[in-house]
C-alpha cells in the first residue's frame, strides 16, 4: 500500500466558502497540508500562530482587502513566505499593484487546478532555495549591499541568487532610487574551496560575457564588482517585469503568432551572443523572460563559455538535461551549434506545448537526445507551417555540422511565417493582463 508524502502547509484565505473548500481539496489531494479561513482577521491570526509555507488569498473581502494578508506576509521577511493573490476581477492596475508590493503571483478566478498547483510548486521551490542559502548570500529587506538597498528576494539562477534592489547615493549608475536586479554568487554551506574558487571565476565570466553584449533581447548589465566584506562577486542587471517562457508554456494561452514573435526575438539574441564568441550553454524556457510589452529577453549567463577560456574542465557537463545537445552529454567544450540544438528544443516545446525528448530519468533523456529522432512537429500540430517544421528538425539534428551555422536562417523562417500570416487572437499584452503572474529578474 503506497502512502502519499505530506509536504508544505498552505494557508487559504477566501470568503467564497465553496471555492475555499474546493481549493483546499485540490491542495490536499496534491499532498499539501491546508489551513483555511473565510475572513481576513482570522487569516492574520493564523499567520502569527502557525508555521505556514505559502499563502493563497483572495483580493476582495466584505470587510477589507487581501492586501492586508500580503503585507503581513511581507513583514515576515526572514521567513520568505510566497503569497499568491486570487481575484474574480479583471483590473490590470490592481494586478500590477499587487506584484509591485511583492506578491509572487496573481491569478484570476476561475483557474484550472493544474495551473494553481504549478504556480504553487514553483513558488515553494524558489523560496526553498533562499532558505538553504549560505548566510553570506542571504540578504534581507533594507540591507545595503555594495551601495544598493535590498527590496526583496526574487529568484535563483543557475549560479546565483537574485534580489530586487534600488540604487542609493553610494553608487554611480542611474539615479537614486532606480530599481535594478542584483545577482550574487550562490554559495552553499560546506562548499568545497576549490569548487568555490572555480564558481567565483565563472561568475565573473558571466559578468564579462554579458557586458560585451548590447542587444534589446539580451539582459543588460550595468555594474559589477566584489564585495570585500562578504568576499562575494556581484553583478547589477536591468530590472525586468514579466513571465518566464516556461510559465507561459504551462498556461497554454499563446497564439501561434505570439509564439513566433517570442522565438524570433530569442533567435536574434542568440546571434548577438554568438557574434561575440560566447556560447550560452543553458538555453531553456526558464531563462527567457517575456515582458508585458512583448519583449523577450535571454537571461542567466552563469555557465556561458567565452571562446578561448580555460575555465572549462573536459569531464564536466553543464546545462539542463532535457535541453542539452547530444554532444553536451560527453563534452563541455561545445560551441554555438549546441545552443542552436537547445534552442530547437525550446522552440519545439513552445510551439507544441511539450518537449521533443522527455523521460523519467537523465539516462532516458540522454538516450533519446543522442539516438532517437523527435516526432516531426508538423505531424504533431497542423497549425505549424511546413517551413517552421523543417527548420526545427534541422536545429535538432544529432550531428552539430548538420545544424544551422548561425540563427540567421532561423529568425528569417519565423519572420517569413509572420509575414504570411498566422492565427492571431488576443495580443500578448492582453493575455498577460488577463493571467498575469509577474516575476522580476
Amino acid at each position: 500500500m503506497s502512502t502519499q508524502v505530506i509536504r508544505e502547509t498552505i494557508l487559504v484565505v477566501d470568503d467564497e466558502k465553496d471555492f475555499n473548500k474546493l481549493i483546499c481539496e485540490v491542495l490536499r489531494h496534491a499532498g499539501y497540508i491546508t489551513l483555511s479561513t473565510d475572513n481576513i482577521k482570522e487569516g492574520l491570526a493564523l499567520l502569527k500562530q502557525k508555521k505556514v509555507d505559502l499563502v493563497v488569498t483572495d483580493l476582495n473581502f466584505p470587510e477589507g482587502s487581501g492586501i492586508e494578508i500580503l503585507e503581513e506576509v511581507l513583514n515576515r521577511e526572514a521567513n520568505q513566505i510566497p503569497c499568491i493573490m486570487l481575484t474574480g476581477d479583471q483590473e490590470v492596475e490592481m494586478a500590477v499593484s499587487c506584484m509591485k508590493k511583492g506578491a509572487y503571483g496573481y491569478l484570476q478566478k476561475p483557474m484550472q487546478p493544474q495551473n494553481l498547483l504549478k504556480t504553487i510548486k514553483r513558488a515553494i521551490d524558489e523560496f526553498a532555495v533562499n532558505k538553504a542559502l549560505n548566510k553570506s548570500t542571504k540578504l534581507l529587506k533594507g540591507d545595503i549591499f555594495a551601495g544598493y538597498r535590498v527590496k526583496k528576494f526574487i529568484a535563483e539562477g543557475s549560479m546565483g541568487v537574485v534580489y530586487e534592489v534600488e540604487a542609493t547615493d553610494r553608487v554611480d549608475i542611474g539615479e537614486k532610487g532606480k530599481v535594478y536586479a542584483l545577482k550574487l554568487l550562490r554559495i552553499m554551506e560546506d562548499q568545497d574551496s576549490d569548487m568555490e574558487d572555480l564558481l567565483r571565476k565563472r561568475f565573473i565570466t558571466e559578468a564579462k560575457a554579458t557586458m560585451r553584449i548590447s542587444h534589446p533581447n539580451v539582459v543588460a548589465l550595468f555594474d559589477m564588482g566584489m564585495d570585500t566584506e562578504r568576499n562575494l562577486p556581484y553583478i547589477v542587471m536591468e530590472y525586468l517585469e514579466g513571465d518566464t517562457l516556461s510559465l507561459l508554456i504551462d498556461r497554454d494561452q499563446l497564439t501561434m503568432e505570439e509564439k513566433c514573435k517570442i522565438l524570433k526575438q530569442i533567435s536574434l539574441a542568440l546571434k548577438s551572443i554568438h557574434d561575440c564568441k560566447i556560447t550560452h550553454r543553458d538555453i531553456k524556457p526558464s531563462n527567457i523572460i517575456v515582458t508585458p510589452e512583448g519583449r523577450a529577453v535571454l537571461t542567466d549567463f552563469g555557465i556561458a563559455h567565452l571562446h578561448g577560456s580555460n575555465l572549462t574542465m573536459t569531464n564536466e557537463v553543464f546545462g539542463t538535461p532535457a535541453y542539452l545537445s547530444p554532444e553536451a552529454f560527453y563534452s563541455a567544450k561545445v560551441g554555438p551549434e549546441s545552443d542552436i540544438f537547445s534552442f530547437g528544443v525550446v522552440c519545439y516545446e513552445t510551439l507544441l506545448g511539450y518537449r521533443p525528448f522527455d523521460g523519467g530519468s537523465i539516462q532516458s533523456i540522454a538516450r533519446q537526445i543522442q539516438n532517437e529522432a523527435p516526432a516531426h512537429p508538423c505531424n504533431e500540430n497542423k497549425q505549424i507551417p511546413d517551413l517552421l517544421g523543417s527548420t526545427l528538425m534541422r536545429m535538432l539534428e544529432k550531428r552539430p555540422e548538420r545544424r544551422f551555422k548561425s540563427t540567421t536562417k532561423i529568425s528569417e523562417a519565423f519572420q517569413k511565417c509572420l509575414d504570411e500570416g498566422l492565427e492571431s487572437k488576443d495580443g500578448i499584452m492582453d493575455w498577460i493582463k488577463k493571467t498575469v503572474t509577474i516575476r522580476r529578474f
